[in-house]
């Protein structure tokens, strides 16, 4: 029994002395890494840590209050909380590595001046010794953080973009495993991210985008957008009063917007964007010009081929697809009391190969759209594009079918003081080519019984002695197939490389139209 107690005597005071050997040590090492956090340096930012609580016996760390800042105060990050579990103690203490299980950074907000990029802190060099610190993370979680891009170039400051991100990390690794994404010698498994009630503001605060949440999983390599909205940020006629010259307004909301096997790896490492598919399932567009302010003095437009190699990263998507789109246009011309305006509505698209990478390119990049005209006639148009390895010439080709001509009054009647009283459009038909400079092809265009009244232009009465003159002597009364005095038009159009390309097509279209219903 004696042997029995001193054994147990023994044991007691050897656990006692352990518990105390660990409580003492556990609260050492706990007062070294607190003051190492606290007292961590980050070249030329200012850190600091309100606490730091940390239980070594369960291997957790938790970091209180977080504020970095650069010496302008052009960047700052605030974090509320920074949970790290389990923690490599050994490796942190000894090599400096940090090594976790989980690490969770809860309610960041991030507030970045465009001018810190200019920075010297930004482009510092650094020192030329390689860092070979690691650091290894099962999972890090980024939860509600808010993202506040701001330009003080201007005399107050503006609000570039600001969204809520969450966002995951599997296996984020650095100097040490590489995994299956790559940026940089930081590497990770898999992304989960989400951004929430997004803003992007450009053009000098002109015109936004606007979205509800943009989601993307690297695993599905799929990025979903819920409802964005690319908007002017002044009304119709404000904006160009604001700019002093004839200024693009436009109001489009887009439902939903898939992009399909997006490669990540690709953008990361070569900067390239390449996908297989895109697709928009509804949107619905206006858009609106006021042409009684001058014209402004801008570069050329490029045409879409142009304008897409130009980009400063690469491009490949297989196929792109609107489903169903409603847009409406409209202008304002000297003299008329309000806009004319044209629309299509069961709107349809389809894009196919649009590439700017040679390697990628394996056939010509052609779209196909189709959508009815004022709710009247079905409109079918073709077009050819040429890309890096198919330089075709550009071909626009298309047909619509019948409407009365008085469906476009909304349009003429305001825009050309024209106004159509009788007439049917039976069939309409263009097929041309074009460069950057002309544009040259055929033109059908079938109609009967058509009747103008030509328009005063303070009153929109009609003009009787012009409406007859122009009956009789201007405009043919039909063209049909078949009957005497039927004629085919011809396209000929010199570009105006300041104008869209829409605009460019409108006029090519109309060269030919003149061709046959002029005299």
């Amino acid at each position: 029994m004696k042997h029995l107690k001193f054994n147990l005597t023994t044991v007691i005071t050897i656990v006692v002395a352990v518990v105390f050997l660990t409580v003492a040590a556990s609260f050492v090492l706990s007062g070294y890494l607190e003051r190492k956090i606290k007292n961590t340096e980050i070249d030329g930012l200012a850190l600091s840590v309100e606490s730091v609580d940390i239980n070594l016996l369960r291997r957790q760390i938790a970091i209180n209050n977080i504020e970095i800042e650069d010496s302008a105060k052009l960047a700052t990050l605030t974090i509320e909380r920074v949970d790290i579990k389990p923690i490599h103690i050994i490796a942190l203490l000894f090599n400096g590595n940090i090594g976790a299980g989980k690490v969770s950074i809860k309610n960041p907000n991030l507030c970045i001046d465009t001018a810190f990029f200019r920075s010297a802190i930004f482009n510092k060099t650094g020192s030329s010794k390689k860092n070979s610190k690691k650091l290894d993370i099962k999972t890090l979680n980024i939860q509600e953080a808010n993202i506040l891009f701001v330009s003080s170039d201007s005399l107050k400051q503006d609000t570039l973009f600001n969204t809520r991100l969450n966002v995951s990390l599997d296996k984020l690794s650095k100097n040490g495993d590489s995994n299956r994404y790559n940026y940089k010698g930081t590497s990770f498994d898999r992304m989960q991210l989400s951004l929430l009630e997004g803003t992007f503001n450009f053009s000098a605060g002109s015109y936004a985008f606007q979205y509800d949440s943009l989601s993307y999983d690297s695993d599905e390599m799929n990025l979903s957008i819920d409802t964005l909205k690319l908007k002017s940020l002044y009304s119709e006629y404000k904006i160009g009063h604001k700019t002093g010259f004839e200024t693009d307004w436009f109001d489009f909301t887009f439902s939903k917007l898939n992009f399909n096997k997006i490669q990540l790896n690709t953008l990361l490492t070569n900067s390239a964007l390449v996908l297989s598919e895109a697709r928009i399932g509804s949107f619905e567009g206006r858009a609106f010009k006021d042409k009684r302010l001058p014209f402004p003095d801008k570069p050329d437009t490029k045409l879409p081929m142009a304008m897409l190699n130009s980009l400063p990263i690469g491009v490949h998507c297989d196929s792109f697809f609107i489903e169903s789109a409603r847009i409406e246009y409209a202008e304002r011309v000297d003299d008329s009391d309000k806009p004319g305006m044209v629309y299509f509505d069961e709107l349809s698209a389809r894009i196919d190969h649009l590439s700017n990478i040679d390697s990628l390119i394996s056939k010509p990049t052609t779209m196909q759209a189709q959508g009815s005209v004022m709710s009247e006639a079905l409109l079918q148009a073709s077009f050819t594009f040429p890309n890096k390895k198919y330089p075709d010439p550009y071909r626009a080709y298309g047909k619509m079918g019948p409407m009365p001509v008085a469906s476009l009054n909304r349009m003429i009647k305001q825009n050309a003081f024209v106004k159509a009283d009788e007439g049917n459009i039976k069939n309409l038909q263009f097929d041309f080519t074009y460069d950057n400079d002309t544009s040259g092809g055929s033109f059908i265009f079938e109609y009967d019984d058509l009747k103008i009244s030509i328009l005063d232009k303070d009153d929109f009465s009609k003009k009787d002695v012009s409406s007859f003159l122009v009956n009789f002597f201007v405009v043919h009364k039909q063209n049909i197939k078949g009957s005497n005095g039927y004629s085919e038009g011809t396209i000929s159009f010199e570009r105006n490389k300041k104008r869209s390309i829409f605009n460019y097509w409108w006029k090519s279209i109309l060269s030919g139209l003149k061709t046959i219903a002029i005299f």
